[in-house]
């Protein structure tokens, strides 16, 4: 029991042995000495096999270290594959007030979740992470984008190169995932009522997307049900979209400045604030604030138009680069974001040849037989596509394949 855990304060017992009047005991199990041990040693493991900055994978790495399991509470199991997270509840002797929540072993220890030291207090801080309904992608009060840089910045090939990272590292997201052809979720809580068939139809599906739109992924959070959407804009840049209910752990956010360049909103989910840790953070508020500083540079004047795309905010930007030493690069974020009548209006103004050409071509009505074979070979034959749907395949399929038909053939043995 945690009483018999070496370095734990005693009113740990009390809380193990408290009942709170009214509701049911919380679905918690307590660890003695040798489990607790073996537990923390799981989880440097674990950490160690994860990828982060060297720097902040360090100052994780030391919480891990010192800290003291004392709990497990339900793992939490991905809607597909065979993986589940654990739950474990820790004390850590530079937070002395109260108990920390690990929401599985790679989720970054300046992202466990302060619990204090009451039945009522767990309750009410682990409540939102144990979520089990899906709500809509539409329900959420909160929305926000962020810019997280180029995909030289990131080191990434493409957006399914970003979405197998997530997929494969990022323990706390949900294995599901839906492409922009799908404007909300499209996967049941448990898939694995799906018969065989209807799975692979869902897998297909759900992948695909749609040629007028920016590529994009949108994934859930393992925990919260949050949603986190990554999108790959004009020249390579990725945004990342979030969806959520707010946080009632702000402080984790603050924290974190010390750590992470720039201004995170404070109440990002940790489920959901682990996933943009790495690259760039770029708000809108920061973004702004920068061309405030530095004026419109074509890197900015990127992140603007993709935070904001179609909005007049972003045009306006690219207006006033008219005239100036990045002119072009302003056409061609116009171009790309559809700002067709800023197209319209230098077409008509400028005086210089090669450029008035390069603008006729862009604005010239594209034959409807090549507009149809470009969207046959976008829906049918996307090398980024290929890419992933390969990777996904090794990752997901045959492991859901093994695993859904052994719960069949377990279900056929067992059914009541």
């Amino acid at each position: 029991m945690a009483s018999s855990i070496e370095g734990v304060p005693d009113w740990v017992s009390t809380l193990r042995d408290g009942a709170e009047p009214g509701h049911k005991a919380l679905p918690l199990q307590w660890l003695d000495g040798k489990a607790s041990r073996a537990r923390g040693g799981e989880m440097l493991e674990t950490w160690d096999e994860i990828p982060f900055g060297e720097d902040f994978k360090a100052i994780c790495r030391r919480r891990i270290a010192r800290s003291v399991p004392v709990a497990s509470g339900p793992p939490r199991r991905a809607r597909l594959a065979e993986r589940q997270e654990p739950l474990t509840l820790l004390f850590d002797p530079e937070a002395p007030e109260g108990l920390v929540a690990a929401l599985g072993d790679k989720m970054p220890s300046l992202l466990w979740v302060p619990l204090g030291r009451t039945p009522a207090s767990l309750r009410e801080a682990l409540g939102p992470y144990l979520a089990s309904a899906l709500g809509s992608v539409h329900g959420f009060s909160r929305v926000e984008r962020i810019f997280k840089g180029t995909s030289d910045e990131l080191g990434l090939d493409s957006i399914d190169h970003l979405a197998q990272a997530i997929a494969v590292f990022e323990g706390w997201i949900d294995t599901p995932f839906w492409g922009n052809a799908k404007d909300d979720d499209p996967w049941p809580l448990d898939p694995s009522s799906l018969s065989m068939i209807h799975l692979r139809v869902l897998l297909d599906e759900s992948r695909r997307q749609t040629p007028s739109r920016f590529l994009a992924y949108g994934f859930r959070t393992l925990w919260s049900r949050s949603v986190l959407r990554v999108e790959q804009h004009a020249w390579n840049g990725f945004v990342f979209e979030l969806r959520y209910e707010p946080s009632r752990h702000p402080d984790l956010a603050r924290a974190l400045r010390t750590s992470v360049p720039n201004v995170l909103p404070d109440d990002i989910p940790v489920d959901l604030l682990a996933s943009i840790l790495r690259g760039p953070i770029l708000t809108r508020d920061f973004v702004d604030e920068a061309i405030g500083r530095e004026g419109a540079v074509p890197y900015l004047a990127l992140a603007k138009c993709a935070l904001e795309p179609g909005e007049t905010t972003a045009l306006a930007l690219l207006e006033s680069m008219q005239g100036g030493e990045h002119a072009m690069a302003a056409l061609e974020l116009a171009s790309a974001y559809g700002y067709r009548g800023l197209l319209h209006e230098v077409l008509a103004t400028t005086e210089d040849a090669s450029l008035r050409g390069q603008l006729e071509g862009l604005l010239a009505p594209k034959p409807p037989t090549q507009a149809a074979e470009d969207e046959d070979e976008d829906l049918d034959g996307a090398e980024e596509d290929d890419d992933f749907d390969e990777d996904e395949d090794d990752d997901f399929d045959e492991d859901e394949d093994d695993d859904f038909e052994d719960e069949d053939e377990d279900e056929e043995e067992e059914e009541p």
